[in-house]
């Protein structure tokens, strides 16, 4: 499974999947979120300006046009 930083949105509801922050890093009109997910470290690009902190939980989403699927084994897509 394979998302875009741009393409993963913050979730609202039930929809998407959770996350812990690790770390919020303004960079200009964009925001960077570097999060926990189930052990593996992701980011996600977001330009809503919310008071997120380290530690928060939150739930990201990602439309399923977006999402790449890749062969565990060989890494190849899918």
């Amino acid at each position: 499974y394979g998302a875009r930083p741009e393409h993963l949105v913050l979730a609202s509801g039930n929809e998407g999947f959770d996350a812990t922050i690790e770390v919020i890093e303004p960079t200009g009109p964009n925001i960077q979120i570097f999060a926990d997910v189930a052990g593996q470290r992701i980011c996600a690009l977001s330009t809503e300006r919310r008071t997120h902190k380290p530690g928060q939980r939150i739930r990201l989403h990602c439309p399923e046009t977006s999402v790449h699927l890749f062969d565990a084994s060989s890494g190849a897509r899918i």
